[in-house]
């Protein structure tokens, strides 16, 4: 259900800076789609000045959905920019994938590089999947589309009076 709604998890689809050991693989607020909480017009808190540096520079990499094709759950699967396997270069990972009922779609959300996270544009994923003690390895198409993907109308309405 978290996935259906784009809602993310600390050391499921980031790690927290306490927690990375490498300098690179901690993200901030705006490659997470958090900015929106963070407000630089504040007078002071810890960190301020490094998130103007990070807000300055173009992002990097970005936390996004993905509409993957085929049925197959891409947890952990590796993102490509192409399908051809001898020049296909590695653009992101999928950090949490399922089979959607409601949507009836194979979801995932996952980190691309900045040239790939244009909402509409296409990427492939290295999917193994194990079928009769055998892993056979799987490339599937995906659509970069919103976090966010099932959005019900009544999360919208009011309340009647009573």
């Amino acid at each position: 259900v978290r996935i259906e709604a784009g809602f993310i998890q600390p050391n499921a689809d980031f790690m927290s800076a306490e927690q990375a050991l490498r300098p690179n693989r901690m993200r901030n607020p705006f490659e997470l789609g958090l900015g929106w909480l963070v407000n630089l017009n504040k007078d002071y808190f810890t960190g301020k000045k490094a998130l103007i540096k990070i807000k300055q520079k173009p992002l990097e990499k970005k936390l996004v959905g993905l509409d993957i094709e085929g049925d197959k759950p891409a947890v952990g699967s590796v993102l490509y920019d192409n399908s051809k396997k001898n020049i296909a270069k590695e653009i992101g990972i999928v950090t949490a994938a399922m089979w959607s009922p409601v949507l009836k779609s194979n979801i995932a959300i996952g980190f691309v590089n900045k040239e790939h996270f244009k909402l509409g544009s296409n990427v492939y994923a290295e999917i193994y999947h194990p079928e009769e003690l055998d892993y056979k390895k799987i490339w599937a198409k995906c659509k970069v589309v919103k976090k966010q993907f099932f959005s019900p109308q009544r999360r919208y309405n009011i309340p009647a009076d009573i």
